[in-house]
């Protein structure tokens, strides 16, 4: 599975926000292993080469 764009990733990011969990790579890391994503996957950066597209999708 790839990385999903920002909406499917908004209901687990506001699920996440009731928690304990505020910071975005461990947020971005529970959704990884919730989703299953590949180490490739998880690693996969933007077009720019800047930032990891999880991440990105977190914030």
């Amino acid at each position: 599975m790839s990385v999903p764009d920002y909406q499917p990733l908004m209901l687990p990011v506001l699920r996440l926000a009731t928690t304990d969990i505020r910071r975005v790579p461990e947020i971005a890391e529970v959704i990884a292993h919730e989703l299953a994503l590949s180490v490739k996957d998880q690693a996969a950066l933007l077009p720019s080469g800047t930032q990891k597209l999880l991440t990105d999708g977190v914030h």
